[in-house]
């Protein structure tokens, strides 16, 4: 077994950076047994996969595990037969494909991978122990007098499609529905929503510096994600509730769209694919159905889906004040558990590579 420190103990200035995350590194130095092979800079369209076979078979002659890190949504279409069989021919031997996605089906059943599979949620991670260092307590809190903060982001017809079901079942009062790009959303949109009032990923350094590290205050790397974080807490510190879209219907790994209104301190429902609220509640200490109705998260049908959410939760779309108030010292001890039990996930599992 490794010997991996505490959570609170983890300090990133202590871990180099691969790949813009801190948090492969520590996997580096507490298992250097095994080795990270990163699918970074390549893509699943790459006509020669000869530099991965060679990366494996250098490993297995250092007497190491290999594991393959990737993210996933990247490597998950259009399917690649060769990469496939080049993983198999490694079926047997000490060989792990790390990903950040749940459903093992997904790789092995779906897409017939016969090397190791293993779920380590590396990525938020990195995202939690930065925002845990970065963070200041709001001096000053805005009174925004809203229930619920909805952010749709940039236009997709499933976030378009929460702020209108909100309007349309006559909750838009009781929030603020917030837009990116305005131009880009049908007309009526202006009926229930409005521009943010803040900015983000207001100084974005890299093509990829929202997901990975973009900026450096102090001693810590913020991604853009992170940055917006911190924005976010500041801003809306007076809203209790959280109305997410996901970023799609897809099987996505963990992201920010989940993590950070737990991460805040906030009730949330997140509008995904099906069963995204069981996913989040693997990491997160606080029974959601405590004071949400979850049985929409498990209907298939995405409109129908979107339907019982509202209509199962009309009451705490309203006014979730008392719940809020009550559970508000858990949910800021949930907050701060919320890494260290990503952490604990992720070193478990690293556990079981030997």
């Amino acid at each position: 077994m490794a010997n991996w420190p505490e959570y609170d103990q983890l300090v990133q200035k202590d871990y180099q950076m691969i790949d813009g995350y801190h948090s492969l590194d520590i996997i580096r130095k507490y298992r250097p047994d095994i080795e990270l092979i990163s699918l970074a800079g390549h893509t699943i369209e790459d006509r020669s996969f000869s530099w991965l076979k060679q990366s494996i078979d250098q490993s297995l002659a250092n007497n190491k595990k290999a594991a393959i890190v990737v993210w996933d949504e990247d490597w998950m279409w259009p399917h690649n037969q060769q990469l496939f069989d080049l993983l198999n021919s490694y079926a047997d031997d000490p060989v792990w494909w790390i990903t950040q996605i749940d459903r093992m089906e997904e790789w092995k059943e779906y897409r017939g991978l016969r090397v190791k599979v293993l779920e380590v949620q590396w990525w938020m991670l990195n995202d939690c122990l930065a925002f845990k260092e970065l963070y200041k307590p709001t001096e000053t809190i805005k009174h925004y007098d809203h229930n619920y903060l909805c952010m749709l982001g940039r236009h997709e017809a499933h976030k378009y499609d929460l702020g209108k079901k909100l309007y349309t079942e006559h909750l838009e009062n009781c929030g603020l529905i917030t837009v990116a790009y305005p131009d880009d959303y049908p007309i009526d949109h202006s009926n229930w929503s409005r521009s943010n009032p803040i900015k983000l990923y207001p100084k974005l350094n890299f093509i990829t510096g929202k997901t990975r590290a973009n900026a450096q205050y102090g001693d810590t790397w913020a991604s853009g994600n992170v940055e917006n974080w911190l924005q976010l807490d500041s801003e809306f510190a007076d809203i209790p509730l959280i109305l997410n879209p996901d970023s799609g219907f897809g099987i996505f790994q963990l992201n920010d769209k989940h993590v950070w209104p737990p991460l805040l301190g906030k009730l949330f429902l997140v509008y995904g694919r099906p069963y995204v609220m069981s996913t989040i509640q693997r990491f997160y200490d606080i029974d959601i159905s405590s004071y949400a109705n979850l049985e929409f998260d498990s209907i298939l049908n995405h409109s129908q889906r979107l339907d019982a959410m509202i209509e199962l939760n009309r009451d705490l779309i309203k006014n979730c004040h008392d719940v809020y108030c009550e559970l508000r010292p858990a949910l800021e001890k949930a907050r701060w558990a919320l890494g260290a039990n990503l952490y604990k996930f992720c070193i478990t599992q690293l556990d079981t590579i030997q």
